[in-house]
């Protein structure tokens, strides 16, 4: 395909910065504008954060029926739950908002941290999921418990990206990146790949060159903020109802699925370096994980041998570890923070 400029778009949506890049050719342009109001619709199905969106309706009245696209990502989320052995949940509504993140991160502060108040009920912090409210699907009915709540956050992105990308990409390669959950489909802009530069906090850790599938980072990096004179962030422990502990700061995983990456990478950080590392190898993903001593580990045949100073390499014919950086391309390389 050679280097050319590829066209692309940058805008924020699900409170994130996102990002889409096409094939150049004669309906681009068209593309990129679908590709955004499906990332839009998405976002009014999806978010947390507006009121009028259907997730936030059916928090309100504790379930009901959904529309096909919910079932079918609640039908993932649930699956994954099981998959991760409870490390991954959706139904943690109360416990982010426990925390502080009851709003969009731009209104706490995108840029930093900052200290909020103690929200009601947070004294219930650390409660154990044996003690959770749960939800159920029974086929297109949500059952929400009383006290509990659908948070789709990362999963809705990383699903989402999948779906935005292999819709576009029936004209040719695609490129879905929202905030860091990355989706791939057709030929890429370097000899057919996709050049993923990875960011775990201190700059770019490795870069992937891919040939289909997803990317999704997850970090406790950057959202951040103090509650009560504490430092949280907004991974949250299914277990304990609170911020997860930081043995690992930042997990990127490459999958076939969006929404599977995007579970197994939050899913490790909460487990830690034991259990996070150890279900991820149950589970045959490919990860680059980093400790929050910068200690680097590499999970599965793609990230066999990884160091902090080394940059992975795929190609068609298999994973190849080397130390050599990816080329510069245009597009630039999207950033999985």
């Amino acid at each position: 395909m050679g280097n050319e400029s590829w066209p692309s778009i940058s805008f924020r949506a699900m409170g994130a910065d996102c990002f889409i890049a096409v094939e150049p050719g004669p309906h681009c342009d068209e593309l990129l504008k679908r590709g955004r109001l499906e990332v839009d619709r998405f976002e009014e199905t999806f978010s947390r954060f507006k009121a009028g969106s259907e997730l936030s309706r059916l928090n309100a009245s504790g379930g009901g029926l959904v529309s096909k696209e919910m079932r079918d990502l609640l039908e993932v989320a649930l699956d994954l739950e099981s998959r991760t052995h409870g490390l991954f949940s959706v139904a943690l509504l109360g416990e982010i908002g426990r925390v502080g993140y009851d709003r969009d991160f731009e209104e706490i502060d995108r840029s930093g941290t900052q200290e909020i108040e103690m929200p009601e009920g947070a004294q219930t912090l650390g409660d154990p999921i044996a003690r959770r409210p749960r939800i159920t699907l029974d086929g297109s009915t949500l059952r929400i418990a009383r006290g509990s709540g659908v948070d789709l956050g990362g999963v809705a992105k990383g699903w989402s990206a999948q779906r935005v990308a292999v819709l576009l990409g029936d004209d040719g390669g695609a490129l879905v990146d929202l905030g860091g959950d990355l989706f791939a489909v057709g030929p890429g802009p370097a000899g057919g790949l996709w050049p993923i530069a990875l960011d775990h906090g201190a700059g770019d850790i490795c870069t992937l060159t891919i040939a289909e599938g997803a990317t999704c980072t997850s970090s406790t990096l950057r959202r951040r903020w103090f509650l009560g004179g504490h430092e949280v962030h907004h991974i949250i422990d299914p277990r304990t109802g609170g911020a997860a502990a930081e043995e690992l700061v930042a997990v990127s995983v490459v999958a076939k699925s969006g929404a599977g990456a995007e579970a197994m990478a939050k899913a490790a950080i909460v487990g830690g370096v034991r259990h996070g590392l150890s279900l991820l190898g149950a589970l045959d993903a490919d990860a680059i994980a980093t400790s929050r001593d910068g200690v680097v580990y590499g999970v599965g045949e793609l990230f066999a041998g990884v160091t902090e100073t080394a940059t992975v390499r795929v190609r068609a014919g298999g994973p190849e570890v080397g130390r050599s950086s990816a080329n510069s391309i245009a597009p630039e390389p999207s950033v999985a923070p």
